[in-house]
């Protein structure tokens, strides 16, 4: 038996379980989150060989079984914030201070973004550890590089909302199943190619190159510049990438276990 355990260290769990919309939280997490969770603690950590491979085993298993608590949802409220974007929000003279000014950063403070509406939808549990569980799994060799990758994880879901994760030998009790055909709760899985998927979606690697040029490009002069410029056309000829929001692997659903043989409900 292999399980992972995750406690909400703030008490709360913020993540959408409609997508862009951001307007229902999602609770329990899906296994396929908690994979991605742990897919970006990887790459944002050199990509240990022994922990990818790890990952690559995880995302072969059967859907795991669930240990979580009910909940209560916060209501949910639209908040504006500024948006991620380099480009001044506003008209602004543009004389020479200002030209220097943006140039500088001016475009990045607070006061020259937009501001768009967003929602952080939050579920509340009753008790903020929960267990992914695979009862047929056994890490093995691989126990020891997962048990480093999970002492990486700070959030899953929203970036604010910080988890402390740590393999576990004696899971609790499963609440929720993997059922075949429809079931009450609809849940996203890993699948196998899932960690590859997830790298090609992300695009990092040509992301940061594109990044690097461009800045080295910015900080050259002269003939440096022109042949920075040059390396940048030739490489991205159809303008910088762009990463890719995942999209689900698999849905599975998911049941409360069926009560054991001879008890009765009163």
């Amino acid at each position: 038996m292999f399980a992972l355990a995750l406690r909400y260290l703030n008490g709360w769990a913020m993540a959408a379980a409609d997508g862009a919309r951001k307007e229902t939280p999602e609770w329990p997490p899906h296994p396929d989150r908690v994979f991605m969770a742990l897919a970006a603690a990887w790459f944002e950590t050199d990509q240990d060989a022994a922990e990818g491979a790890a990952l690559r085993w995880l995302e072969t298993q059967a859907p795991p079984s669930i240990n979580a608590s009910g909940c209560e949802f916060r209501r949910t409220v639209v908040s504006y914030v500024p948006v991620n974007d380099a480009r001044l929000g506003r008209k602004v003279p543009d004389s020479y201070e200002v030209s220097k000014l943006r140039d500088a950063g001016l475009a990045l403070l607070p006061e020259h973004r937009s501001r768009q509406a967003r929602s952080f939808p939050v579920a509340i549990p009753h008790d903020p550890c929960m267990h992914l569980i695979w009862p047929a799994a056994d890490a093995g060799e691989h126990r020891t590089a997962l048990e480093r990758l999970v002492g990486k994880l700070t959030h899953v879901g929203h970036s604010a909302s910080f988890v402390q994760a740590w393999i576990e030998d004696v899971p609790p009790t499963p609440t929720l199943m993997p059922t075949e055909g429809v079931g009450p709760h609809r849940l996203r899985v890993p699948v196998p190619g899932r960690l590859d998927a997830l790298e090609h979606t992300c695009n990092r690697t040509a992301l940061i190159a594109h990044a690097d040029l461009l800045a080295a490009r910015q900080a050259a002069k002269g003939k440096e510049r022109a042949r920075l410029q040059q390396d940048l056309d030739a490489r991205f000829p159809e303008g910088p990438p762009v990463s890719v929001r995942p999209t689900p692997a698999r849905w599975m659903g998911y049941a409360k276990p069926a009560p054991a043989a001879g008890t009765t409900v009163p």
